[in-house]
């Protein structure tokens, strides 16, 4: 399919007419494109006929200012059967919601597949708005129409506006996704027709999970918020509240093992210290649980895969500061390894080989230049300059091919080349931590 495809007959179908159905319906009118319109609920046609829909409900929920662009009836087809939408359209936007209200299960896709493979005209577009469960749109709905050797490309764009105004304003990018590379072109073409900026991501299944996340931050922090509104009930958190969700140091997330530091644990034991009401701030107890669950996860990784020895570079949070008070995951990371009998190296350019082994006694220090023989796991830990400053002739020279492991906590190491060992950054996917 190419952009003349689409624009040769001008049509677009467009399954749904509530929220995301209208608005999309509006946006391809913009550009003169016809649209044949099937939604399950022949009523909102027939409301919609009568000049009642949207209706003053509708108009309250999808603008602020309560006022909603009428449609263009000469570009509009409304059918109430689907085989309608399958002539001569190029692209077929999906603006169902895909989970049934009250249940974890979505639109019936299965069943949405199957008329597709019996009605399909060509290799057409077809574009998902709203996002479900990870994995559903492959699994109950590509995987079907791969099964039955039907070519399309299937794209998903998901929407996150729930207003007209909104919807207008677009003010942060479109994340989309293919199936395949062509979906993911032609999903891409489309939306550069609509004038909506967008970035690529990796996969259906990705998208999915990136714009369910998305949505479960914003959750999370408000409950956070009203968490801690209730364990300091004499302060005016809807007066702060704003300032906090500006102020917080969220610049991006910089995944790791355990997150460490001085301040930031501080800042949470401070919080349940000072607090009458401690029991009700249950997310912050759970962050200490999950900061240290991380640690032992990776070292049980290690454990369970066979590996009998490893080397941890770095044991201070900050890179380049010989910073003792700080609380380190280092330090719980080589004891946990040492606790499951794993033989644990260490080395930092902050710390002579004397410190090191105060500092943990049952570990042995060793030099970059000469790892041990029997190391056959390395985890970067700190971000020091010296392990930033290393060549590749360096690496190469030193990693041994008994070393079949790098985790980097940092990714300082994410644009090199490794030999023998499988490099994982902390959060990259390229392992299975848990099982």
């Amino acid at each position: 399919m190419t952009r003349d495809d689409i624009l040769k007959n001008k049509t677009v179908s467009i399954w749904g007419f509530g929220y995301l159905g209208y608005f999309a319906i509006l946006k391809v009118q913009e550009l003169g494109f016809r649209t044949r319109v099937f939604d399950f609920e022949s009523r909102r046609f027939d409301a919609f006929l009568k000049g009642d829909y949207p209706g003053p409900r509708q108009r309250m929920d999808w603008s602020r200012h309560h006022s909603i662009p009428d449609l263009n009836p000469d570009l509009l087809e409304l059918y109430k059967e689907p085989e309608g939408l399958f002539e001569t359209s190029a692209v077929h936007v999906i603006s169902f919601p895909i989970r049934d209200k009250g249940k974890a299960k979505g639109l019936n896709l299965e069943k949405l597949a199957q008329l597709f493979i019996k009605h399909v005209k060509g290799e057409p577009l077809i574009l998902f708005q709203s996002v479900g469960i990870p994995g559903q749109i492959e699994e109950q709905f590509c995987k079907p129409l791969q099964q039955a050797d039907i070519s399309c490309s299937v794209g998903v764009a998901f929407r996150s506006d729930w207003m007209w105004e909104e919807y207008q304003a677009q003010s942060s990018l479109q994340m989309i996704a293919g199936n395949n590379p062509q979906a993911l072109e032609h999903t891409s073409m489309f939306l550069d027709l609509l004038k909506v900026s967008h970035q690529y991501l990796g996969s259906i299944k990705e998208a999915e999970v990136y714009e369910n996340s998305r949505n479960a931050i914003a959750y999370t922090t408000t409950a956070l918020i009203n968490q801690l509104s209730l364990g300091y009930p004499d302060i005016d958190f809807q007066k702060i509240a704003n300032g906090l969700a500006k102020d917080a140091p969220v610049n991006g997330f910089n995944l790791k093992i355990g997150a460490g530091g001085y301040r930031m644990p501080f800042s949470v034991d401070a919080l349940m210290a000072g607090s009458e009401f401690p029991e009700t701030m249950s997310i912050l107890k759970e962050a200490e649980a999950v900061n240290f669950s991380t640690v032992l996860s990776y070292s049980e990784y290690l454990a369970r895969h066979g590996y009998r020895s490893v080397m941890i570079w770095g044991v201070t949070n900050l890179e380049n500061q010989k910073d003792l008070i700080a609380i380190s995951p280092s330090l719980a990371m080589a004891e946990n390894l040492n606790s499951r009998g794993l033989t644990v190296y260490l080395n930092d350019p902050q710390f002579s080989s004397e410190e090191l082994k105060t500092l943990m006694p049952f570990c042995t220090p060793a030099k970059l230049e000469a790892l041990p023989a029997d190391v056959d796991a390395l985890i970067v830990m700190s971000p020091h300059i010296q392990y930033k400053c290393l060549a590749q002739e360096c690496l190469d020279e030193w990693l041994h091919p008994n070393i079949k492991l790098i985790v980097d906590n940092t990714g300082i190491f994410s644009y090199y080349r490794f030999q023998h060992a499988q490099y994982h950054q902390v959060g990259d996917g390229r392992i299975q931590i848990l099982k």
